[in-house]
């Protein structure tokens, strides 16, 4: 369903037209913030009645926290639990208070969404794990994943795609199959240095899809150029994947096995031959794919390891992907220096 559409069925509870509870919806999925004229934009309308109509049946309900920024523009947070009840997601960090730079990144991905009317967006964890697993039957190790051990160790629990940027199905033309579709949001713009990240956390989700398109999306496009750069050389690209096919798995595996007890400082099994043989292969294995093997090894262990290098030195010479750069034409000035 697309963020554009209204769950008409659910409109009595609230008292909302149409067209209100359809934008709030969208604000709940993807921000859980809003400015005045987005709501404006979404309704193709001039400043003036039908915005003012929204926010006073918000504030009369208690739905939104009325918020003011450094030159004084209200920004409104949707935080009524009954709302987001109402669609399922009632725990949805969309209703937490959040700090200035992520209202940023918050705004800057509904001005995102909210272009892009014709998308149909995966809003959730567990749409978007239906999409990849179920419907094009990518392996669950593939995905983005962060894991969270519990204070006493004795549990450790997985989520996907806590990155939150969006992941959406788009038609490149009339009548041609959907394309998989992601769009990383860039709130800093000052180096591309967490778009690096972002794409060391997806590499093997992008490169087990047929096709893919993504999006880098700014509010300036000084860094569109680098941005670009980093897509080619970090999906498979770069001087370390060429490597690849000349290392011993074998060897690869013993210097991540050093590497993690040199990061926990754990020296017990070590002797000088051994430290001076980490060092250099500290320089020897060193750059973003390296490093994605690495992250997989501590998450996943060695068979994880093994199946990754197996996939990428077969994997093609160039991206399976294409590489957009989308401007949103707003300054987002009134949040000051975030």
């Amino acid at each position: 369903m697309t963020g554009s559409q209204a769950l008409s069925g659910k409109l009595p509870k609230f008292g909302y037209t149409e067209r209100q509870f359809a934008f709030l919806r969208i604000v709940a999925l993807h921000s859980g913030y809003f400015l005045a004229r987005q709501y404006d934009s979404y309704i193709g309308a001039a400043p003036g009645g039908p915005r003012c109509r929204l926010l006073d049946q918000l504030a009369a309900k208690g739905h939104v926290r009325e918020l003011r920024s450094c030159d004084k523009t209200a920004i409104y947070h949707l935080c009524a639990r009954r709302f987001y009840s109402t669609l399922g997601i009632e725990n949805s960090r969309n209703r937490r208070a959040h700090a200035p730079f992520v209202l940023k990144t918050k705004l800057m991905t509904l001005d995102f969404v909210l272009s892009h009317p014709e998308a149909q967006f995966m809003t959730t964890e567990g749409e978007r794990i239906e999409l990849f697993t179920d419907i094009l039957k990518l392996s669950r190790t593939v995905l983005p994943a962060k894991f969270y051990t519990s204070k006493s160790r004795a549990s450790r629990t997985v989520r996907y795609f806590v990155d939150k940027n969006p992941v959406f199905l788009s038609s490149v033309a009339e009548d041609a199959a959907p394309v998989v579709s992601f769009a990383y949001i860039d709130s800093r713009s000052e180096t591309t240095a967490g778009f690096r990240s972002y794409l060391a956390q997806y590499r093997r989700l992008l490169g087990g899809l047929p096709r893919f398109r993504l999006v880098y999306v700014a509010n300036t496009a000084k860094l569109f150029e680098q941005a670009g750069k980093d897509f080619t050389k970090l999906l498979g690209l770069d001087d370390s994947t060429d490597r690849l096919r000349s290392i011993d798995p074998g060897r690869l595996l013993e210097h991540f096995e050093a590497r993690a007890r040199h990061e926990r400082n754990d020296y017990r099994r070590f002797d000088m031959t051994k430290l001076n043989r980490l060092s250099n292969e500290l320089r020897e294995f060193k750059g973003p794919t390296f490093d994605g093997l690495f992250g997989i090894f501590q998450n996943e262990g060695a068979p994880a390891v093994l199946a990754e290098l197996q996939r990428l030195k077969a994997a093609r010479a160039t991206p399976n992907g294409t590489f957009e750069a989308q401007v949103l034409p707003y300054r987002y000035s009134f949040l000051g220096r975030v």
